[in-house]
């Protein structure tokens, strides 16, 4: 049933995403920025399946994680562009709930959905990446948005990062994802990023 749900918001996101599949050789794929997508909007009961499957995939059903996830991502892209809050809230919510886990797999896998949904919100709209480097008086709103999004996202790494240091999680695994999203968010053309390395918790530097 989960899949089934799953399967059937998948298509359907894909199709108000604008992402089309041709046959005889033509252009697989036609991509639109989230901006100007038709926003994903799941009945309560078909998110609480979506997020369910990431959090607890049904008999260890990563594949179904997989694809739930892709549906969790652009729900919250969606979310955070148009009512940021509320995305925060809902990411806050299911990370919480996946560093709780005692599956490894899982508590990897928050890590890599934070880190994802950081990639696809830079996809809000096309925007030149030397403005998204400039200070924030020079930027369009849209990109001072985006600025905003991934403040809020590095401040939930913060929180996980925590999180996974009190629990005293030893695995390398767990620990290397975790950096793999620090070092993402931290750096700047190869370089630290002084104002954000100073903001975490001594006991992680």
């Amino acid at each position: 049933m989960v899949v089934a749900v799953a399967c059937s918001s998948q298509v359907r996101a894909m199709k108000e995403a604008g992402l089309t599949i041709r046959r005889k050789g033509l252009q697989l794929f036609q991509f639109k920025y989230y901006r100007e997508q038709q926003a994903l909007n799941l009945p309560d009961a078909e998110m609480e399946m979506v997020v369910n499957a990431v959090v607890h995939p049904p008999n260890g059903d990563y594949e179904t994680r997989l694809i739930a996830s892709k549906i969790l991502i652009k729900v919250l892209v969606d979310s955070f562009v148009h009512e940021g809050t509320k995305a925060f809230q809902t990411l806050v919510s299911i990370t919480s709930d996946m560093l709780d886990s005692d599956d490894r797999a899982t508590v990897l896998h928050a890590f890599n959905l934070l880190l994802n949904l950081s990639v696809h919100i830079n996809l809000w709209e096309e925007a030149p990446l030397i403005e998204m480097d400039d200070k924030r008086d020079q930027v369009s709103p849209s990109v001072q948005h985006i600025q905003d999004v991934q403040e809020s996202l590095f401040g939930v790494l913060r929180e996980m990062l925590t999180v996974l240091h009190a629990k005293q999680r030893e695995n390398d695994k767990l620990w290397s994802a975790a950096f793999n999203c620090l070092l993402f968010w931290i750096t700047k053309d190869g370089r630290i990023d002084r104002e954000k390395y100073v903001t975490l918790s001594n006991a992680l530097v």
